[in-house]
């Protein structure tokens, strides 16, 4: 009778354990300031500075194929004409080496677009319009076992963002 109480008690912890939906990651995060741009946004604090330029910054793990990126940015077209977000999120969807598997228009806000570059490094990115040009967040890895962590990096971004004056 013991030994029945066990083998069913093993099989509703194996049960439960199988059930359990993948968590958020959880992180304690710093505030990425540009006041030459005017923007600022949130990242984990255990991420790297890889690049700090005067229009953002570029941030990466040292053990992970990671890259979160964001920065202000000028776009024109083939006229050298300054583009609208519209314009913008067309000529983004029209990259060659490009496969989208998400595509997001918000009206005249902002663009998001997911997908993969050459077949091997995967991306998510947010183009948020502004007066003067773009504003990007953007995250790129390789490895697809790090797509949620990455979702959600990039996510936290994007929702901190703000506008600064």
């Amino acid at each position: 009778m013991n030994k029945l109480i066990i083998f069913f008690v093993g099989i509703f912890i194996s049960i439960g354990c199988n059930n359990q939906q993948p968590r958020e990651p959880k992180f304690t995060y710093e505030t990425y300031l540009n006041q030459d741009y005017e923007f600022q946004f949130e990242y984990p604090t255990n991420m790297d500075v890889v690049m700090n330029h005067l229009d953002g910054i570029r941030l990466g793990y040292p053990e992970k194929d990671i890259l979160l990126g964001g920065y202000h940015a000028f776009i024109i077209n083939d006229e050298s004409d300054w583009v609208n977000l519209k314009e913008a999120y067309d000529q983004d969807l029209k990259s060659e080496n490009v496969k989208y598997s998400n595509t997001e228009f918000h009206d005249e806000d902002y663009y998001f677009l997911e997908g993969i570059i050459d077949g091997k490094t995967s991306f998510m990115k947010y183009t948020i319009n502004s007066e003067r040009g773009f504003y990007i967040i953007e995250i790129q890895y390789t490895d697809e076992k790090d797509a949620q962590l990455c979702k959600a990096i990039v996510n936290h971004a994007k929702n901190t963002f703000k506008r600064i004056e």
